[in-house]
Formats: C-alpha cells, structure tokens, sequence
C-alpha cells in the first residue's frame, strides 16, 4: 500500500513557537506563517538528538492544530522560541522507502511477461484510431468504442436477405439498366427479375403498340354521380398541345363562378329608379324590389328617433294632499303628452339619504298630459328633494 509523502519546504526555513507548550498540546502558534507548507504536513520541534517529530493537519495562519505528537521522537514541553521547521525526517525517508518497494512489486521489466498486466478505462465518446505513444487506458478506451459499435452484420461470413432492410436498396444502388427497358418477370413463372424491352413489355402486359384504352376505360368506369371537391376529370391542354391533364371539381366550380359573376352580378346589384317611401305602410307580395326596399328605409328612419330624457326635482312643498297617496305634477316637458311612453327613475345623482326616502314614499308616475308628468307617493311623504329623470321613448 502506498504511503503518504508530505511536500517539502526549500532550506527548512526555522520558525519559533510563540508560547511554551505541554508534552500532549495539539495546538501550536508559531512567529511566521510563511516559514512552514500549507496542513497536512511534517515540522521537527527543537533540534539535534532530543527532537521530536509531529503532523498537523489544519494550519490557519500562524496557527497549526489537529496536531499528532511524537510521531518520531518522545513528545515533550518545548519552551517559548523553541524552533519548528520542516525538516527531511526518517519519516519521509521511510514513506519514499516503502513507496518504492512497494512501485518494484509490480513494476514490468522491458522484457518482461505482462499477461497479468490489467488496465482500467473508459471508452472514448467517438471513434478515432489509436496512436504509437499512448497510454493503455486511452487505447482500450479507443478500442472499446470501436466495438461497442459494431453491430450483428459486422460479424457475419455472408449476408442474406433477412439482413437487409426494407427499402433499404434505392434505385441508384442497382446495376444500370440499358435504354428503354422495364424491370421484370415474363417467364409465366417464380425468377429472378431481369431488363424487359418495350416488345416483351407490350406483350407480358397484353398491350398492342400505340394502343389507346382511354375510350374504354371510362366507358367501363363506375359512375359517381355527385362529384366533391377532391374529385377531377381528364382533359386535353392546348398548351402545350394535347397535353393531357386533371382538373378539380373544385376548380371547375371556381371558374364557372368567376364567369356567370362577370355576366349577371351587376344587373343584380342595380336598383334603377329606387326612392324612399313617403309613409310607411306593410310591404305588399306584389311590391317591386325598389317599393318594397322603399318601404323598408322609411319604416326605419321612423322607428331610429332617439329616447329624450328629462331632469326634475320633486320639490318637498310641491306635495299635495293630508295623507297618502300625496300628489305631484311636474311641468314643462316639452313633447310628452297624454299618450307617451315614460320611463322614471331616480336620478344617478342621488344620495344615500334620497334613495332611502324614495323607498319609504313609494313613489310611481300615474299620468301624463301635454308638457306634465303626475307622481303619486303612496308611503311616507318625502322630507328631501328628490332628483328624478323622465325618459320619454319615442
């Protein structure tokens, strides 16, 4: 087993203990932190043959503990000023003792037999080949990678075809074909496949040369009888000349909307002679368009008249009568008249207080007539002014 070797220090710089110290002390205080190597380390109290020989394991400045005493030598009390310093120990002669015996145990001789020889490694992230001069773990590592990805083809003696996948074969990994031939079987029989000419083509196909079965094709097709958008038809391009292409249902209603829009579209928009009706009346079955439409807009610009508001107070001595119901008429709200259709409520501008007297009167509009609006108060008559809005809906 390898042994620990403390660092050195250049010249065993000597160092003082600033305090006189018992033979089982653990802490140390020396004069210079810079005369000793950082913890853990060896130091040599005192000198010549009375010495001893000590590890600490913390150093914290000046200040050395988790101290050993008596490594080699008898632990003592030492004086204040007594020296400390790194000096060569036998205990350093014997760690590097031991480390090289224990080096020689398992040392390879140039010529000597490494079959026992084991080496640790990782295998590398990539492959990359080996290289004269490197250590073992790097090149197993190497290696390892190597064969890690090879796979199961990679051992084979012969590949068959269970070994190659499908479609893994392209057109541009087979032999060359010679011009104008078909890859193919015409034995009537299991074989492998070999270049067909146009003739043997035609004739494993049962085809005649320029043979057209167009005409009976569609003749013989299933009949659909409502096409979808997807659905197309064949026709003839005349450019380029004769080309035969496909068209889409949904193509061909596009373009026959585009041409009976520019056909009909305006005339249909257009309401030659329209005016708007001088009263408004039900429209007839046998209204024109433009009567029909006319009726329509006047009917309209008579129901868009907008709701008028008006803005009252009721006044605490305008309130007639000894006991309830009390009445209230308020005056000079120009438009309303017998028949018109009112709205009233408390105006957003009452308090808290007015709300609750609004409430307590049970307050209701019971009339109209030219220019007035009558309230009637059914509970407790009204101590505070009341703001009020009259909507008149026209």
């Amino acid at each position: 087993m390898m042994q620990i070797m403390y660092p050195g220090m250049a010249n065993s710089p000597k160092a003082l203990i600033t305090a006189p110290i018992a033979d089982n002390e653990t802490t140390i205080v020396i004069n210079n932190e810079d005369l000793l190597p950082a913890a853990p380390n060896l130091a040599v109290l005192g000198v010549g043959e009375v010495s001893e020989t000590i590890l600490y394991t913390v150093k914290t400045g000046a200040v050395l503990s988790g101290i050993t005493r008596g490594l080699q030598g008898t632990a003592q009390a030492w004086p204040s000023d007594t020296v400390i310093a790194r000096n060569f120990t036998e205990a350093d002669y014997a760690a590097l003792k031991a480390n090289i015996e224990e080096l020689a145990k398992d040392k390879l001789d140039a010529d000597g037999d490494g079959k026992d020889v084991t080496a640790t490694f990782e295998q590398a992230g990539s492959r990359v080949n080996i290289s004269t001069g490197e250590k073992l773990s790097v090149m197993f590592g190497k290696i390892g990678k190597w064969f890690a990805d090879l796979k199961a083809l990679a051992f084979l003696d012969a590949v068959g075809t269970s070994q190659i996948t499908n479609s893994a074969v392209t057109n541009e990994k087979m032999e060359n074909m010679p011009a104008n031939t078909f890859k193919g079987n015409n034995t009537g029989s299991a074989a492998a496949p070999k270049n067909l000419t146009l003739v043997e083509a035609r004739t494993a196909l049962n085809v005649a040369n320029g043979a057209d079965v167009t005409q009976a094709a569609i003749h013989g097709a299933t009949e659909k009888t409502t096409p979808v958008d997807a659905d197309t038809v064949g026709l003839i391009d005349s450019t380029p000349p004769n080309a035969l292409k496909k068209l889409s249902w949904e193509s061909i209603k596009a373009t026959l909307k585009t041409y009976f829009d520019a056909l009909y579209t305006t005339a249909l928009l257009t309401l030659t002679g329209y005016s708007k009706a001088a009263s408004a009346s039900a429209i007839a079955t046998t209204d024109s368009i433009n009567v029909a439409l006319g009726k329509l807009e006047k009917g309209l610009d008579d129901k868009a008249v907008p709701a008028t508001d008006f803005l009252a107070t009721l006044a605490v001595a305008s309130w007639e009568g000894a006991s309830a119901p009390y009445t209230q008429t308020v005056s000079e709200l120009t438009g309303v008249t017998s028949t018109s259709k009112l709205d009233v409520g408390l105006a957003d501008t009452a308090t808290d207080a007015q709300y609750a007297e609004a409430v307590a009167a049970q307050i209701r509009a019971t009339g109209s007539d030219t220019g007035t609006v009558t309230f009637k108060a059914h509970g407790a008559k009204p101590t505070l002014a009341l703001p009020i809005i009259i909507r008149m809906v026209n």
